[in-house]
C-alpha cells in the first residue's frame, strides 16, 4: 500500500508544478492530474478498507465503474470532512476538460482548491499529513524529476523533542556516513544548531540507523573529520561536504 499512497503524493505534488505552468495546457493537465489522484484514492481506499469488511469484491467492482457511486460509498463509510458534491464537481469539470475538443483551460484558484481537498482526503482517508513545509519540499522533489534525470534520493525530517530529530530517506541500503551527515543537517533544518555527541548517537537511533558500540560511532566521526567531511572540534559538516550531500540525497535547505 505504501507504493501506491507513494504514487498518489507524486500525483497531486505533479499537479502542483503543472498548475504553475503559463500555458493552458498546463492547467488542463494540473486538473486531469489531481482528478486522478483522488479517484486512485477513493479505490485505494475501498480495496484495502472497505472490501471484504463491508462490501463484497463482486459489489465493489460495480460500484467502481461509476465515479458517483464510488465516491458516495467512501464517503459514507469513510470520516471525511470535504465535501462530496464539490469533489463531483470538479470531477465533472475535469471530465469536460479531458473529452472536450476545445483546448480551453481552468482558471488557478480552482485549481488550489481541489489540489487542497485533495490533500485533505490523503490525511483523512490514509492518515499521511504534511506541513506546508513537506508539501513543498515534495513538490520540488517532484519539479526536478519532471525537469531531469534526477538520481538523488529524497530525505524527510522531523522533529523528536528539542534535543533530538529523526530522517527518513529512500535510500534503502544508507551507509553509516550517510546517515551521520544527514542527521547533522537535520539538526540545522528541524532546530537551528548543531548536536551533541549524545544528541546525535541518539538521532540516529530514532531513525533505525544505529551505530553501535559509541566507539565504532567516535571512530567513524574521527575519520569524517580527517577526510574533511566534518569540520574540527564540533558536529557540523563542512561546505564541501554540505554539497555532496545535496548531490546524493534530495535534502530541505537549512
Amino acid at each position: 500500500m505504501t507504493i501506491a499512497i507513494e504514487d498518489i503524493i507524486e500525483q497531486i505534488c505533479i499537479s502542483c508544478v503543472l498548475m504553475e505552468s503559463k500555458t493552458l495546457s498546463g492547467r488542463r493537465l494540473s486538473m486531469i492530474v489531481v482528478d486522478n489522484a483522488v479517484e486512485f484514492m477513493l479505490k485505494a481506499y475501498g480495496d484495502t478498507q472497505l472490501v471484504g469488511k463491508v462490501i463484497k469484491k463482486e459489489e465493489w467492482e460495480k460500484k467502481k465503474e461509476s465515479f458517483k457511486q464510488l465516491l458516495d460509498f467512501v464517503f459514507l463509510h469513510g470520516k471525511v470532512s470535504v465535501n462530496a458534491q464539490d469533489v463531483l464537481d470538479y470531477h465533472n469539470l475535469r471530465n469536460g476538460l479531458y473529452h472536450e475538443s476545445l483546448p480551453y483551460s481552468i482558471e488557478t484558484p480552482k485549481l488550489k482548491d481541489y489540489i487542497g481537498k485533495a490533500q485533505t482526503l490523503l490525511c483523512e482517508l490514509f492518515g499521511r499529513k504534511f506541513t506546508e513545509k513537506e508539501w513543498k519540499h515534495r513538490i520540488e522533489k517532484a519539479r526536478i524529476g519532471l525537469a531531469a534525470k534526477q538520481k538523488a534520493k529524497l530525505v524527510e525530517f522531523a522533529k523528536v523533542d528539542e534535543n533530538h530529530i529523526k530522517f527518513q530517506t529512500e535510500e534503502q541500503h544508507l551507509k553509516d556516513v550517510d546517515a551521520i551527515c544527514l542527521t547533522i543537517h537535520g539538526f540545522g533544518v528541524e532546530l537551528g544548531r548543531k548536536p551533541t555527541l549524545d544528541e546525535l548517537e541518539a538521532s540516529l537511533n530514532f531513525s533505525g540507523h544505529s551505530i553501535q558500540p559509541r566507539e565504532k560511532l567516535t571512530n567513524q566521526i574521527a575519520q569524517l573529520r580527517a577526510r574533511g567531511i566534518l569540520n574540527k572540534g564540533e558536529y557540523s559538516l563542512t561546505s564541501n561536504s554540505r554539497n555532496l550531500l545535496k548531490k546524493k540525497f534530495f535534502v530541505p535547505q537549512e
